[in-house]
């Protein structure tokens, strides 16, 4: 049968709907061929069949039926149960659709040869509801009412919309919708290539913005077709149009740093990685940092760094955290890395990545970094002399040399050696911790132990970075040697050049005017001729040799106040520290000054193995006699302070 609307000529085997509602039922199918045009309040019903979208020969337009869009409009409507078939970009909807059915439906509409249907789940009871699409920049737009869309009038978080197209949904009942898309909705730019960043945004009526209305589901390829579906569920008619959006979003970008310290068989060395969100907004899913290192290295095989629980595997470090990064905020990892002796002269190169799922630009989410230094042997050998001022003056006098010409090893005599390097505990960070055998201090003569000394080597062109600190053992000669009690000392850098300084617990730390060149071979240091130190009057003079100034009772790597000066009297002075020690020692139940206490201490400045605060052999008596002697001390004042010359 052949049915005619107002000003309109069909082929459409439907039920027609005119101004005043007027229905016929049709057969089992329907068809259109083309050349259908429901003109303004027309309304062509399909009532519980399945309207056919055929593309016939004749006419401009084959298969499309078309609408008034300007209101009041024309619609093709569906009743509850009516369905279609065959609907493309040359066959559908061009303009409005009506739908009064109970169960989930797509509108198949478009815009001339443009097919892009539109979703609504069941709304569960009889509902009318009524959509179009329109190919059109919203900003341009002429139709519907309320034209046109501002694409710069954003709402909370909204930052971008499509350019290209958007729909018109009306009804009164609440409801999600899912738009779809091809390759000429140019998604891939509005989302900066990432799929997630994707969002349905309704233009509000009556705030005249584009608002977020969520992503539920999204399907397909930003390049080729898709679908997204709204996470809220709204009221049609509070939005004049809908299309895509995109949210502020996060953009991590990677960097990573140089190993430090530098690389060295055997040694471990951080890799610094930072990961920044210079986006619009925080993180808010799991963040991933990815790091690829040599075969030659190696790193634990799990690890903590930051908020980033860390695994290895096949040569890779994946590290996830869910701690978010906020907008223009940052977060740094360091991973251990190893070099094996096979990795000696290489130039380790790391790759890194960043990864959340709602990143706007993954383009900067990698970044690599090759080692500026190569791969160093492991050791350095360095044969060092130094002297001590409390052991090798006598016990009573700071001026006044042995007798025979060595330090004394009153502390080896009397068995107060520790057999564990005595410097971390005093506050002094990345020591190599070392230990001793008991048989090393049996050894006597001018080789016997006098006490645990610190040797620290510092950055060529940083002398107040220190590089490496290494516990050793100063024999009764000056010489400083390995935990064996023999052997020059070893120490795990790279071969280079070094500022050397000499640390001990109780006496002021000294160092090489100069850097010195070492390597694997013996390069000798000596403290106690003539070779220039760093600053002014950096030693004292014992018998002929320079020697590190002592009575630094509040001694340590000077972070706090006291540790790097020595004070006779006034405030924080070290004969107060004594005197403090001495009266609060542990057998000193009144609490006298003249109380003996016997032991491994660093109130024991003149290093006889007892810390006196007043009588014979009193280390304060001997800390003054150091001030008070001090050609620097021109006016033999008591209150002078001696001042530890390290950078």
């Amino acid at each position: 049968m052949s049915v005619f609307c107002q000003g309109t000529r069909t082929k459409l085997l439907l039920v027609v709907y005119l101004t005043f509602f007027w229905i016929v039922r049709g057969y089992a199918q329907s068809g259109s061929f083309g050349n259908t045009f429901i003109a303004t309040s027309g309304e062509m019903g399909i009532i519980g069949v399945q309207h056919n979208f055929q593309q016939g020969s004749g006419g401009e337009l084959p298969g499309i039926v078309k609408t008034e869009r300007t209101a009041p409009q024309g619609y093709l409507s569906f009743s509850d149960g009516a369905t279609y078939q065959s609907a493309t970009d040359n066959a559908h909807v061009d303009g409005y659709v009506r739908t009064y059915n109970t169960s989930a439906f797509t509108f198949p509409i478009g815009n001339g040869t443009v097919y892009r249907p539109l979703s609504i789940p069941a709304p569960g009871s009889p509902t009318s509801y009524e959509a179009a699409y329109f190919s059109v920049n919203p900003s341009m737009a002429t139709l519907p009412a309320g034209a046109p869309f501002s694409s710069t009038s954003l709402g909370t978080g909204v930052v971008g919309v499509s350019p290209v197209e958007y729909w018109d949904l009306d009804g009164t009942v609440a409801t999600t919708v899912t738009l779809t898309w091809n390759a000429a909705s140019n998604l891939n730019t509005l989302a900066g290539g990432v799929l997630a960043n994707l969002r349905v945004v309704g233009y509000n009526s009556s705030t005249t913005t584009w608002e977020n209305l969520g992503q539920a589901a999204i399907t397909g390829m930003l390049s080729g077709t898709g679908t997204l579906t709204s996470a809220l569920s709204f009221v049609p008619n509070t939005y004049s149009a809908l299309t895509f959006g995109v949210m502020a979003s996060p953009d991590l970008s990677i960097s990573l740093g140089q190993p430090s310290p530098v690389l060295v068989a055997g040694v471990t060395s951080s890799l610094p990685i930072s990961v920044s969100n210079i986006g619009s907004e925080a993180t808010t899913n799991p963040i991933t940092v990815t790091l690829t290192f040599p075969a030659d290295l190696t790193v634990p095989t799990t690890f903590t760094t930051g908020n980033f629980g860390c695994e290895v595997a096949s040569g890779v470090v994946s590290c996830t955290s869910t701690t978010p990064i906020a907008a223009g905020a940052s977060t740094t990892l360091a991973v251990p890395v190893t070099p094996t002796p096979a990795a000696i002269g290489s130039f380790p190169t790391f790759t890194g990545g960043t990864n959340t799922p709602t990143d706007s630009n993954p383009a900067n989410n990698t970044a690599t970094v090759t080692s500026v230094s190569a791969v160093q042997p492991a050791t350095l050998v360095v044969s060092v002399k130094a002297w001590l001022q409390g052991a090798g003056a006598q016990t009573n006098s700071p001026t006044l040399a042995n007798a025979d010409g060595l330090m004394r090893d009153d502390l080896r005599v009397a068995g107060l050696l520790p057999t564990t390097e005595p410097y971390t505990a005093l506050g002094y960070s990345a020591v190599v911790a070392t230990s001793i055998a008991p048989s090393v201090t049996a050894t006597t003569g001018a080789d016997a132990i006098v006490d645990w000394i610190l040797l620290e080597l510092r950055d060529a062109n940083q002398p107040t970075t220190v590089v490496r600190r290494q516990a050793a053992l100063l024999q009764r000669d000056g010489d400083i040697v390995a935990t064996d009690g023999v052997s020059p000392v070893s120490i795990l850098a790279p071969t280079g050049s070094y500022y050397v300084a000499v640390r001990h617990r109780n006496h002021l730390g000294a160092m090489l005017e100069t850097s010195v060149g070492l390597s694997g071979t013996v390069t000798s240091v000596n403290f106690t001729n003539t070779t220039a130190t760093y600053g002014a009057n950096a030693q004292t003079s014992v018998g002929g040799k320079y020697s590190l100034w002592a009575g630094n009772a509040n001694g340590g790597p000077g972070t706090t106040s006291g540790q790097n000066t020595l004070i006779a009297q006034g405030l924080g002075s070290d004969r107060s520290t004594v005197t403090n020690q001495v009266t609060g020692a542990s057998g000193n139940s009144t609490g006298v000054n003249t109380f003996i206490s016997a032991g491994y201490q660093q109130t024991d400045v003149n290093m006889d193995g007892k810390a006196i605060a007043s009588g014979q052999r009193a280390d304060n008596s001997f800390i003054l006699n150091v001030v008070l002697s001090s050609s620097l001390n021109s006016a033999a004042v008591n209150s002078f302070i001696i001042t530890q010359q390290l950078p």
